[in-house]
């Protein structure tokens, strides 16, 4: 859910701490604050919010990267936000999403098979005014500043006005919250040390990072670094998994074969991005089986 209340009127210039903060909070705020469980639809819910978040923050890259104005609408009524180049009443201009070719937009609800328990319930960002319903649009501008846009007169607002102020007055402090977001990640930050060493992640992602088989096993070489191997392989990958995309899969399934290796490679067309994995055990087993009751 997206809901904002308005801010006290202050001078001052937009921060770069509070560009941050509107991404974040609109992110977080935008689909359901996620509970720390374990359920399928708690997994679906926080899936659904990590895509907003990488859509949100991907469309203020695209107008620092270009120089021109991004937006991004949502259409509460029809449960889906659309990335465009334009915004106006007279018409709108999509994204291209980088991966699919197709239309840049993220549908939820009963017409998008695995998102239909996700909801936009609302998507306010400048109070009560009703001239910028039903579609609500944050745009961003080529230094990345938020905005928020109003099909009324195709014109958008000061960005302050999607800022959220988290105290009733300016404290002008380093040691307590002064915005909203710093809020939301104290307490995350609090309720994530209490669970995992920090320094574990560090260690995993520089370790993901340096890793490269070819280089370390091959000279440089795919081919070469798998040449010891002789087991059959499995590879299984998500087509919206950014992590792990399919096409390590695939160059890894075309290396093996080239090999003469026994190598299956599958991509499953589904959604929710590198939770993928979790979510889609029903279509992996079955691969999975037949993978391994499979003859020699």
């Amino acid at each position: 859910m997206l809901s904002h209340r308005k801010p006290r009127a202050f001078a001052g210039g937009f921060t770069l701490v509070e560009i941050l903060a509107v991404i974040v909070i609109l992110g977080i705020a935008s689909a359901i604050i996620v509970p720390q469980m374990g359920t399928r639809d708690d997994m679906r819910a926080a899936a659904a919010a990590r895509t907003l978040v990488a859509d949100l923050i991907y469309a203020q890259n695209q107008a620092i990267t270009t120089g021109r104005w991004v937006y991004v609408k949502f259409d509460t009524a029809n449960n889906k936000y659309t990335l465009l180049s334009t915004a106006n009443s007279g018409g709108d201009v999509a994204l291209t999403h980088p991966i699919t070719q197709t239309t840049y937009k993220q549908q939820f609800g009963a017409a998008s098979p695995g998102w239909d328990q996700v909801t936009i319930d609302s998507a306010v960002f400048n109070g009560a005014d009703v001239t910028f319903r039903p579609m609500f649009t944050v745009a961003f501008d080529e230094i990345g500043s938020p905005y928020v846009f109003n099909y009324a007169n195709n014109q958008s607002n000061d960005p302050k006005q999607a800022s959220l102020q988290f105290a009733d007055d300016v404290r002008y402090t380093l040691t307590e919250p002064e915005f909203e977001v710093e809020s939301y990640l104290r307490h995350q930050a609090d309720s994530f040390v209490r669970r995992f060493d920090a320094n574990t992640y560090l260690y995993t992602s520089r370790a993901l990072t340096y890793f490269d088989l070819a280089r370390q096993y091959g000279g440089g070489r795919l081919v070469d670094a798998l040449r010891p191997m002789r087991a059959r392989t499995l590879l299984i990958s998500f087509s919206s998994d950014w992590l792990y995309p399919p096409s390590g899969s695939l160059e890894l399934a075309e290396a093996l074969r080239t090999l003469g290796r026994d190598v299956e490679c599958h991509v499953i067309d589904a959604p929710y991005g590198h939770d993928c994995f979790l979510l889609e055990e029903a279509r992996q087993t079955p691969m999975i089986q037949s993978f391994l009751t499979r003859e020699l």
